[in-house]
This record gives structure tokens, sequence and C-alpha cells, in this order.
């Protein structure tokens, strides 16, 4: 063996070597002085069989990011906590029951549990029943199965959806719920959820494994996951949506429109009334607020939701108008840059610019159904 090539397995060597031991170092001083945010942040989703995924039931713990620190709790219910809703018979259906929709906007991801929507708005009407139903990752399919499985126990005078643009690429995914309309009435394909389901059982709540940080140089990687998450989002992206061109977009309306058809029916069947409130992006409300791969082809949506909801004679608020005005008289964040949820300011502008057009319809709603 050469000289020249020994000298060079030496090199590289000490130069593999050096990397190690830096890196070594880096985990040490880490692990002294930084906690990951993983490692903070407690587990609150699980699999769930009629689902997919639903919140952990009876938890409390603390959702943790570079952004923000919060706490939040569920109800033994397995919901995200407030004031919930008692498993109570119909026959005690006593004051107006109000049920929420959604994905993680409405569950509240970047607020506790006394600042995000749903509860202020439970708080501005006072002397009623509010379910959130919002869990992260929801489109309509699984909304449906929530309210398809929940609604005969629940009957809430209102249902109350709230959408979100990346519902229409959860739409187009195929490992979620799919139903069908037969002679008029909602029925779930891809299972059958048994009769002994009792959606507002109260369980207990589990043992929770915490994320481990025992493989090798797991601090250094998390530091340069989060750290990098900020500048990646501004000059690079997030990866490429699920819908990049027309057609895929007038797809996943179509898939929608059929979906937006078999809730409201759904809805009908339980005696109860549907509306949809249609929660803006980020780039809608601040312009400035610009991350690449999130395109007007993904966020655009007002005009094509108004005109399918209205087709299928759906109530519709959109909130783009009051949350732009909100954020030009604040010049506050309502929304977190990379994490793109709602802030706590966010969430009360949300509930502040509902709560009257909710309340009121909730009323009557209720009204009605006590004159049946």
């Amino acid at each position: 063996m050469g000289s020249f090539l020994k000298t060079t397995i030496a090199n590289t060597v000490l130069v593999l070597f050096a990397i190690v031991f830096a890196l070594a170092l880096g985990e040490v001083a880490l692990r002294v002085t930084w906690t990951p945010p993983s490692l903070l942040s407690t587990p609150a989703f699980e699999r769930h069989e009629i689902y997919g995924v639903a919140p952990i039931p009876g938890i409390a713990g603390t959702r943790t990011t570079p952004e923000y620190s919060h706490a939040f709790s569920h109800t033994a219910q397995g919901f995200r906590g407030g004031p919930g809703i008692q498993p109570v018979d119909v026959s005690a259906h006593l004051i107006p029951r109000l049920l929420f929709l959604g994905d993680s906007f409405t569950y509240g991801l970047g607020a506790g549990d006394d600042e995000i929507f749903v509860n202020i708005v439970a708080r501005n009407l006072g002397d009623i029943e509010v379910l959130n139903a919002g869990v992260n990752g929801y489109g309509q399919r699984d909304q449906l199965a929530m309210l398809d499985a929940i609604g005969d126990r629940l009957q809430p005078d209102l249902v109350v959806l709230m959408f979100f643009w990346n519902d229409l690429e959860d739409n187009l995914k195929e490992n979620r719920a799919t139903f069908e309309v037969v002679d008029g009435r909602v029925n779930r394909t891809d299972l059958e959820v048994p009769g002994t389901f009792d959606p507002l059982a109260m369980r207990s709540a589990p043992q929770l494994e915490q994320p481990s940080a025992g493989s090798p140089f797991y601090y250094v990687r998390e530091m340069i996951k989060e750290g990098s998450k900020g500048f990646r989002y501004r000059y690079f992206g997030i990866s490429e949506r699920d819908i990049t061109n027309e057609a895929q977009k007038a797809a996943a309306w179509a898939v929608t429109r059929e979906l937006f058809f078999a809730i409201d029916l759904r809805v009908r069947e339980l005696g109860s009334r549907l509306l949809v409130i249609s929660i803006p992006d980020h780039n809608k409300v601040n312009a400035s607020a610009v991350i690449r791969n999130i395109d007007p082809i993904n966020y655009d949506i007002e005009g094509e939701l108004r005109a399918t909801l209205e087709s299928l004679g759906i109530e519709y608020i959109d909130l783009l108008e009051p949350m732009s005005a909100a954020y030009q008289s604040t010049n506050s964040d309502l929304y977190y840059y990379a994490d793109r949820h709602l802030t706590p300011l966010g969430n009360q502008v949300v509930a502040n610019a509902i709560s009257d057009a909710v309340g009121e319809r909730l009323r009557a709603s209720y009204e009605s159904a006590v004159r049946r």
C-alpha cells in the first residue's frame, strides 16, 4: 500500500473521529443545557378502532414546540378539555347542545384549554353544553365518522364544522372512513360500528410512554431539526402539497361535495342543523407570512367552498374578513409562523367573530326541537 493511500486513509479516519467526537461533545452539552420539545411534550393521540385516531382519554399534559408551550387536558370521554357533555339520556336534554367538528385548529393546537375558541364560545354563550370533537389531521371523512358514531347518543342541536383548506387533501386520502347514501340514509361502508360502542363512555387515563432519548445523538438530531425548521420553511418551504394542479383540486372538490352532502344528511337525520365556518390560511390574513410550497391553488378556496355549500343549502361563514380586520387593527400575530396554527389571540378573534352567529342558530334549533 503506497504512502499516499495510507496517508489518505489515516486522514479520513481522523476526520471521521473528529466528527464523531464533536457530535458526542455536542450531545453531552445539549443534554446538560437543553431539552428537546419532543421530550417536553405529552403524547396526546392514539389509534382508535372507529375514528382512526382520537385524543387519549382522561389525560393532562403539555404541548411544547419552539414557538409555544401550553398545558392541555382531555376529558374522560376522549375530547379536548372544556365544559364537555355528560352521557345522559336525551330526555335529560334540558339545555342547548353544541357539537364542534374540525381538525387541529378546532382541537386547539397552540393554545391552552381556556384559550381555544371552542371554549371561549362556550363561555360567551353560557348555559349550553359543548363538545369539542376537533382532532388533528381530520378532514370531512373523519368528521363524518365522528358524527355518525356520536350523533344518536349526543343529539346535538347545532353542528358547527370548521373547514380549513387542507381538508381537501385529507378528503382524497384512501385510508379513511368511507360512506354511501342508500335510500336517503348515510351508511358507513369500511366497517360496522359495534352496537356495544359508546362514544360518550367515561374511560380511565392510560399509562403513557414518553418518547425515548436513548438513541445515539438524539439531542443533536432534535436540535438540528428544530433549529432549522424556521429557516427551512422561509427559504425552502415545506414538502410539496398533494394538490398541485387544477385537475387534482377539481377531484378533491368533487369528493368534498359528496362528503358535505352526506354530513348534512346525517345532521338532518339527527333533527339538527349544520353550519360550516371557514378558517383562512395565514397567507390570506398576513401576506408577508409566506412559506414556499403553500400556494394560492392550495389556500384560495373561499369562492369554491361558498358555491359548493350554497348548492347544497348549507349555511356558511367566511372568517377572512373579520380576521384580516383584526390583524390590521392590532398588527399582532393571529397565527404562529412555522406551526401555522392560531395563537391565543387568533383563537379569541375567531371566537368573537362566530359567537353571535353560533348562539343565534343554536338557540333557534334548540327551541324548534323542544316544540317538536
